[in-house]
């Protein structure tokens, strides 16, 4: 049986996932809501935050892309999948 936390982490993943999708599709900011969610599932995933501060920069948000880029840089719990 899956543990909470396993439970956490995959839906954490879809959602990563999603954003991905949406991202490459040109979809913003449902990519943004997506890595969002995904950051609130695994806080301090790597992936989720710098690919949240992509979304925002594409968005032309550049102070809240910058934020998520520095945040990334000291983030250390990284997964497989990125933009």
């Amino acid at each position: 049986m899956a543990s909470l936390s396993q439970i956490a982490f995959s839906q954490g993943q879809l959602e990563l996932y999603r954003g991905n999708q949406a991202f490459t599709d040109g979809e913003l900011d449902e990519a943004k809501s997506h890595y969002e969610k995904s950051l609130s599932q695994n806080p301090g995933s790597f992936e989720g935050t710098y690919n949240l501060g992509s979304s925002n920069y594409r968005n032309e948000s550049f102070e809240d892309a910058i934020s998520q880029y520095q945040e990334a840089a000291t983030t250390t719990t990284t997964t497989t999948t990125t933009t």
